[in-house]
């Protein structure tokens, strides 16, 4: 019988757990779950680093289990972008939470969406239409 390990202070007092690694095809995918913030953005930025040394391919972050993020998860997204921009590789995010979409959206961020993902989730349909509405396409055709 395995046992159960007790949360750290970080896990119990944020919610937030170490964000899981893995890869799909060619692709690496890290996994954000519960509340994120400044005294969580090292493990970020550590999974992020360990994500991109696993192999050439792109790098996905699913948002879809994130409860609250702040400023210092979107810097360490968009530095991890910068980084993987300079090797000809992306960074892009699924499936973002309701609560993550809010945050990319006034960070005008939107564009990092993997737009695929967002079927997938049950998202408002509030949201579902402002991803559809900040594809450049999609309004070139409107006008």
């Amino acid at each position: 019988m395995a046992l159960a390990r007790s949360p750290s202070w970080e896990e119990a007092t944020h919610g937030a757990g170490t964000p899981e690694v893995w890869r799909e095809g060619r692709r690496v995918v890290v996994s954000l779950r519960g509340e994120h913030d400044l005294s969580t953005s090292p493990a970020l930025a550590e999974a992020l680093a360990d994500a991109s040394a696993l192999g050439s391919g792109d790098v996905v972050v699913d948002l879809s289990g994130v409860q609250f993020m702040d400023a210092a998860v979107i810097r360490e997204l968009v530095d991890r972008r910068e980084v993987l921009r300079l090797q000809s590789r992306t960074l892009t995010l699924r499936a973002p939470s309701p609560i993550a979409w809010r945050v990319l959206d006034l960070c005008d961020l939107t564009e990092m969406v993997e737009l695929l993902a967002v079927r997938h989730v049950h998202v408002l349909p509030r949201v579902v239409s402002a991803v559809v509405r900040s594809v450049p396409w999609r309004r070139a055709q409107a006008s």
